[in-house]
């Protein structure tokens, strides 16, 4: 089965491949998008439990805020993204 991409993960997925080998996290991209948190935190989670990205949890925390979740793409996803993204045009 497919995954469904919406506009909103699109978007996400363009942000993502920005810097494709980078870690991304959910309050970066929130501000960069101007995305609600829960929509990002959502498409994320699809996106990894569809191993398109894969995450790491900060574990090296001075406060009591909970470790902040990184996100990389797989190998596969990135080029499922670029793919993805080739047929999607963006009002920029």
């Amino acid at each position: 089965m497919t995954m469904r991409i919406t506009e909103q993960t699109a978007i996400v997925l363009r942000e993502i491949l920005k810097a494709p080998k980078g870690r991304h996290d959910v309050p970066t991209l929130c501000a960069t998008l101007g995305m609600p948190r829960p929509t990002t935190q959502g498409i994320m989670r699809k996106l990894e439990n569809e191993n398109w990205l894969s995450s790491t949890r900060d574990t090296f925390r001075l406060t009591s805020v909970p470790p902040k979740r990184f996100y990389r793409f797989t190998a596969a996803g990135r080029k499922l993204a670029a793919a993805e993204l080739k047929d999607w045009h963006f009002d920029d």
